[in-house]
């Protein structure tokens, strides 16, 4: 259930337990959305995107996602300004959905901060992604056309998986790092990684990637992968060298 409240807490002046959106479902569409909560307003245009700011999702025991968006094509939203809390499920599940943003967005979670599935063109944007309990902070597949920049992941994976056309940028890893697998285009630019565990960075069966500008610092184990590129074919790869205050791994290279 959704409570409509006007007082404010955490990132934002709403709190309430869940957002459900499906706009397939009369009784939780996009237009309901906004005619009922205060926090939702817009009309789904690109000069007039639906907006959800300030809001606090608690996330409650028992519930399977605190923020769900499903079926939602075609029509402009935004997240901005919300804190994502999950007990004992997902922060945020998007399905079937097109383009969609999110921005200045907190996400903790027990499971996975948030999964996006068969969606295009969404992004995320200097959001602060916490320690999940399936280590998971975004997950992504078959969901071309996404950019994550300026992210903070904090013990939690970038995971993406079937997609066409990335851009990642200006991220930072703390502790873990990303997998990127059977995905093409790829644009990875001016990011560091640091104090990761063994196997926390590769391209598996990727084509035409740019890794530019990266810097790795650290290690918690000996001789582990810092970063590998197996059965990828790349245009360009400039790793930085910074000063190492842990031990130093090294890189592998498997081309086509």
């Amino acid at each position: 259930m959704i409570i409509k409240t006007s007082s404010g807490s955490g990132s934002g002046s709403y709190i309430v337990s869940n957002i459900t959106i499906d706009d397939m479902n009369s009784s939780c569409n996009w237009e309901v959305t906004e005619i009922n909560y205060d926090w939702c307003s817009g009309s789904g245009t690109h000069e007039d995107p639906y907006i959800i700011e300030n809001v606090l999702i608690t996330g409650e025991s028992g519930l399977t996602q605190s923020v769900s968006i499903k079926n939602s094509i075609g029509k402009y939203f935004i997240f901005r300004n919300c804190t994502v809390n999950a007990i004992d499920g997902y922060g945020m599940w998007i399905q079937n959905s097109s383009l969609g943003s999110f921005e200045n967005c907190w996400f903790n979670s027990s499971q996975k901060g948030a999964i996006v599935r068969y969606s295009d063109n969404i992004a995320f944007r200097n959001c602060n992604i916490s320690k999940q309990g399936q280590n998971v902070g975004i997950g992504m597949d078959n969901s071309n056309n996404t950019i994550i920049d300026g992210c903070l992941f904090s013990d939690a994976i970038l995971d993406m998986e079937y997609i066409v056309n990335i851009t990642v940028r200006n991220l930072e890893f703390n502790v873990k790092g990303f997998s990127i697998r059977n995905s093409d285009y790829i644009t990875f630019l001016d990011s560091v990684s640091y104090n990761f565990y063994s196997w926390s960075n590769g391209f598996v069966e990727c084509n035409y990637i740019i890794f530019d500008n990266i810097t790795i610092v650290g290690s918690f184990e000996e001789n582990n992968i810092w970063v590998g590129f197996f059965e990828c074919t790349l245009s360009l790869i400039h790793i930085s060298e910074p000063t190492r205050l842990l031990s130093i791994s090294y890189a592998v290279f498997c081309l086509k």
